[in-house]
């Protein structure tokens, strides 16, 4: 069977319901018509249909690609959120399949827009007049390159992360200052860290290059623009029966155990989620406490890593004070890190310490141990910026439980079932699943006689 026929049987072209949205007739008749309930179940369907899309021609675990597919019917309705949250595909090495899953993500985004020749103007100018789902390929050789691109773009992502965000550039022979919208959806690829602004604006997905044993469906512009048509129609028609209201209104609660930063750029995400139903929801915040929580000790500053590897050294000792000199060589002992690296290989010092520390008002004094009178740190002065830098996350049993108040925001009573956990394999190892997934053949959604979208 062909993508086209098997993705044609998911998405029938006839709408009995077009022109009719929840928007146009008030949530009380919407609810008698039951427009909500075919939104609920036209929205699972289509993040299944994307998550799949995504794994049938890229290698990704499963919570890789429920976030992909929520990030796609994001980027349809990113008006509706606050913030939008950026997609960063990295890799350790070249030919890890970056390229190939941005292709596959354009293929179902709205609006997508490559920026590969662009000029820094030309950039500023697309997003201003076309609010488009941007694609920045090469993202580590474009902000090491030209310096007015690179700033363009840094300003670009570091302004265009909230709704309303502006970037300024002076324009025209007379050089008038001028705005320009910089508010859209944006995926980008390359290798290497991103300066900490734009990173903790992402969600990173890690590639890694596939064996012999595992296959994949070839990627053809041609072939995969006719199988993704029927799709990005049925996204189009969701879009326009008011699911935007309803996610203008969704208001997800913060995941526990993650940052402020990670909540606004989970947001958007689990309200599309809760528009599929709770199930989805439990489902979504499992997968991005698995991500984004793998990813924080990359996006952690010198200062925050220093003062854990000093809670770690305190723990380890079961003391509470030490000497300057003692905890520096501690530090320089600890295996990837920075510590033995400083000073061009010479090693952590006292004095590194004490300015690195000074930044938190945390400052030597005299210390006794034994017999011994040194300058030191008591563990006590450590607590307040402990708790307030790199406070000890809860412990999760298992997978985090849902709760009250997302099952609330939902809209629906539903209790999770058991098998919406995460499963740790597939998590900690994407490449343990084979083969070419295909796109579900999903039945057309039917409520009372004719309606669907």
């Amino acid at each position: 069977m062909s993508d086209t026929t098997l993705i044609e049987g998911v998405f029938p072209k006839r709408d009995p319901l077009a022109g009719v949205t929840a928007d146009e007739v008030g949530p009380e008749i919407a609810a008698a018509l039951g427009l909500q309930s075919v939104i609920e179940k036209v929205t699972a369907e289509l993040l299944e249909t994307c998550k799949q899309w995504v794994r049938r021609y890229v290698i990704v675990s499963d919570e890789q690609a429920l976030i992909l597919a929520a990030w796609i019917l994001h980027t349809w309705t990113f008006e509706a959120a606050e913030t939008t949250p950026y997609i960063h595909i990295t890799a350790p090495e070249r030919e890890c399949g970056k390229s190939r899953l941005m292709e596959t993500l354009a293929a179902l985004a709205f609006n997508p827009v490559r920026s590969g020749g662009m000029t820094a103007a030309a950039l500023v100018r697309c997003i201003d007049a076309k609010t488009p789902t941007i694609f920045l390929d090469e993202m580590d050789a474009q902000l090491s390159g030209d310096k007015e691109y690179a700033e363009t773009i840094r300003g670009i992502l570091n302004e265009g992360f909230r709704k309303g965000g502006k970037f300024y550039k002076v324009d025209g022979k007379n050089h008038d200052l001028r705005e320009f919208n910089a508010y859209c959806p944006k995926c980008f690829a390359g290798i290497g860290k991103l300066p900490e602004t734009v990173s903790s604006r992402s969600i990173a997905i890690e590639m890694r290059r596939k064996t012999g044993a595992e296959t994949v469906k070839p990627l053809r512009q041609r072939e995969t623009g006719i199988s993704a048509q029927p799709i990005r129609a049925r996204l189009e028609a969701w879009k326009a029966h008011g699911v935007v209201r309803q996610l203008e209104e969704s208001r997800p609660a913060a995941i526990d155990g993650i940052g402020d930063r990670q909540n606004d750029i989970s947001e958007p995400l689990l309200a599309i989620a809760g528009a599929a139903g709770a199930d989805w929801i439990q489902r979504l915040t499992n997968a991005l406490v698995a991500i984004l929580k793998g990813g924080q000790s990359e996006n952690v500053s010198t200062g925050v890593t220093l003062l854990m590897d000093i809670r770690s050294i305190f723990t380890e000792r079961k003391a509470d004070k030490i000497f300057s000199k003692e905890l520096a060589v501690a530090l320089c002992e600890i295996e990837g890190r920075p510590w033995a690296d400083w000073n061009r290989g010479s090693g952590f010092k006292p004095n590194d310490l004490a300015k690195q520390l000074g930044k938190y008002r945390i400052h030597p004094q005299k210390v006794s141990i034994g017999a011994d009178k040194l300058q030191g740190y008591r563990m006590e002065a450590f607590e307040d910026v402990w708790n307030r830098y790199c406070p000890v996350p809860p412990t999760f049993a298992g997978t985090p439980e849902l709760s009250a108040s997302l099952l609330a925001e939902s809209g629906s009573g539903l209790v999770p079932g058991s098998g919406s956990g995460v499963n740790a394999r597939n998590r900690s190892n994407p490449h343990e699943q084979r083969g070419v997934p295909a796109v579900p053949a999903v039945p057309a959604v039917q409520e009372q006689g004719e309606l669907r979208i």
